[in-house]
């Protein structure tokens, strides 16, 4: 659950009394201290940061990224997407904010900003307008935010403070009848909103992977020379609060499905419940201490393939930096968070990743979309990528209209005829019981892109869905402007939605009364999509450390221009021909050799066969 914007502002009447409150019973605001932030060396807002946007032809060619497609409904889709990414980027109230401190792209959902989705917006789409506008804002301002043990909390509102949400009714409590119970009820219940806000109050670490991908782009070390003390510190605070520390499970990571960011996912393992019980019955609750609650003896997926994904970052940027010890101890417990993860979390029967509890063979059976981090983080290996494959092309698991949902079908049919869940998949959505959210099928296409090479059903599988995904969105754009008549891109930003609907790629809906839609102009990370997706996955090209690659699937003539990298960019063209020959391609380069991006490798399949090209950046650098 999110907030609305009107909570926000009850913060301005008592923000002078105390330094934390609630409000609603629910709703949680710590004031921050002097102490936060104190790890990042940016401590103030600079005035202007950025310049204003002004949208025109000119701009879009001359400062981003251009797309070449023969399909004109996609390109439209790129631009209008690019239109509402300008629209929707703020600025620092200065009057009223004291930890913002960075222009940022807003996540949408309301004026508060969260901490997986200005990750998303970073690493899979905003990078690439990185020379004009700061998209890492959004990550800086949540620096300001960091406690002195490394914590960063998963929301903030842009009056300073951050917030936090617990349950305001704990359904484990049975109705006092007396004065003595009503008031040992109300220590319960206080325990219980602290207990959850401990074990929901981060979001899924992401912010290093964020930072590598954004230096890919940028090329700007002095970005990481500033970072790498608060992720130090970050990293510790995962390790010692959300690490399983001894028996079986020990090494994995654990989390709950609100710090998750997907709020009602459901779950085959009720921990929560059992969690909250140990306070609900306990005889005397002024003696619990939360903090002996939080020695957890299950594990999470989730959370663990993205703490694989940020120990191979911060090695990385270690290594980058010059710390060479320091990337050998991340690259390490990369290896053996790996290890343990397929150890203890791969179920083979099934053929997929779960949640595990108390042993790694007890395994929960929830089938989410989740489960593709796997291939996200390069965890799974060929075989077990051969095994997860069908899952994405079957009606019973995640094939739909719209790719991908992100909870299996199969709950629908099976287990609401028997009864045995009380969640199940939702046709319209219902938030994360149904819905295609845009950060899942993001890493889901991106993951199976890992594989293609080696894996033609991969291949098939990322090409096909891709085209699928961004078609869908192009519709509701289509159908929005022949039903208004608005053919205006700006008028068009209300069609980028928050999570679609499996069944038609519509808006996703509530399962509630009044069937409240899926939050529009949510670019935030809708963006993934129409920007993201259409460069990496669609099109195909993708910037790492010493390489570009290029998985060329298309047949049409298509390409990039103005791609920059760091001080320098890109030009890729091609018309494809059967047999597929260096004399297709119309290529040219700047400033990348000395970058150390040394080759461009085409990646393409013919006649059934997967093949490869090769180009050196330096011979593409004298084409200009």
């Amino acid at each position: 659950m999110r907030f609305t914007a009107v909570l926000a502002l009850l913060s301005c009447c008592v923000a002078t009394l105390c330094h934390a409150y609630w409000i609603s019973d629910s709703h949680y605001y710590r004031t921050t201290q002097a102490s936060d932030g104190q790890y990042f060396d940016k401590q103030v807002y600079a005035y202007p940061l950025s310049p204003a946007w002004k949208y025109s032809e000119a701009n879009l060619r001359q400062l981003l990224p251009e797309i070449q497609l023969e399909d004109s409904d996609i390109t439209t889709l790129n631009k209008v997407a690019w239109i509402t990414f300008f629209s929707n980027t703020r600025q620092p109230d200065s009057q009223h904010n004291h930890r913002y401190i960075s222009d940022w792209l807003s996540t949408q959902f309301s004026n508060h900003e969260f901490f997986w989705d200005q990750a998303f917006c970073t690493f899979g789409f905003g990078l690439y307008a990185h020379r004009y506008f700061p998209v890492t804002g959004g990550l800086d301002n949540f620096y300001r935010f960091q406690h002195t043990d490394g914590f960063i909390p998963r929301e903030t509102s842009p009056d300073g403070y951050e917030v936090h949400y617990a349950p305001s009714q704990p359904t484990s409590l049975t109705e006092a009848t007396d004065e003595n119970n009503k008031a040992l009820n109300a220590i319960r219940e206080r325990k219980i909103r602290e207990l959850y806000i401990e074990e929901n109050k981060n979001n899924p670490p992401l912010i290093a992977h964020a930072e590598w991908r954004y230096y890919l782009m940028s090329r700007n070390l002095q970005r990481l020379h500033s970072v790498i003390i608060p992720l130090e510190h970050y990293t510790r605070w995962q390790e010692k609060n959300r690490q399983v520390k001894t028996g079986p499970l020990e090494g994995l990571f654990w989390q709950r499905a609100f710090g998750s960011g997907m709020d009602n996912i459901p779950l085959g393992f009720d921990v929560w419940t059992r969690d909250e019980k140990k306070i609900s019955s306990h005889p005397d609750p002024e003696l619990i201490n939360i903090s002996d609650l939080l020695d957890k003896n299950d594990a999470w997926f989730d959370i663990s393939a993205q703490m694989k994904l940020h120990y191979d970052a911060m090695a990385n940027i270690e290594r980058v930096l010059g710390h060479h010890e320091q990337s050998e101890i991340y690259r390490t417990k990369s290896e053996q968070l790996k290890d343990k993860i397929n150890e203890c979390m791969w179920d083979y029967q099934k053929g997929g990743y779960f949640n595990v509890q108390d042993s790694c063979d007890n395994k929960e059976a929830t089938y989410t979309l989740s489960m593709f981090w796997a291939l996200y983080a390069e965890i799974a290996s060929n075989k077990q990528v051969d095994a997860m494959l069908p899952m994405l092309t079957s009606s019973l698991y995640f094939r739909s209209a719209m790719p991908y949902p992100a909870l299996a079908q199969l709950y629908w049919p099976i287990l609401k005829w028997l009864r045995l869940l009380r969640y199940q998949f939702n046709k319209d959505g219902n938030y994360w019981q149904g819905g295609s959210w845009p950060p899942l099928v993001y890493i889901t296409l991106k993951g199976l892109m890992n594989y293609s090479e080696a894996r033609q059903d991969a291949w098939l599988e990322y090409t096909a869905s891709t085209e699928k995904y961004l078609k869908k969105l192009t519709q509701n754009l289509i159908n929005a402007s022949t039903s208004s008549g608005i053919t205006d891109p700006v008028m068009l930003k209300e069609q980028f939605y928050e999570y679609n609907s499996p069944s038609d790629g519509g808006p996703g809906k509530r399962n509630d009364e009044k069937q409240t839609p899926a939050k529009s102009n949510f670019l935030g990370w809708a963006g993934l999509g129409p920007i993201g997706l259409v460069q990496e996955s669609l099109i195909g090209v993708n910037v790492h450390e010493n390489q570009i690659t290029w998985h060329l699937h298309r047949q049409d003539t298509h390409g990039i221009r103005n791609l920059k990298i760091g001080p320098g960019l890109i030009n890729l063209e091609v018309s494809p021909g059967n047999p597929l020959q260096r004399s297709n391609f119309t290529l040219s380069a700047e400033n990348l050799f000395r970058q150390g991006i040394q080759t461009l490798k085409v990646i393409y399949r013919e006649e059934g066969t997967m093949k490869t090209l090769v180009f050196n950046m330096s011979e593409l650098e004298q084409c200009r």
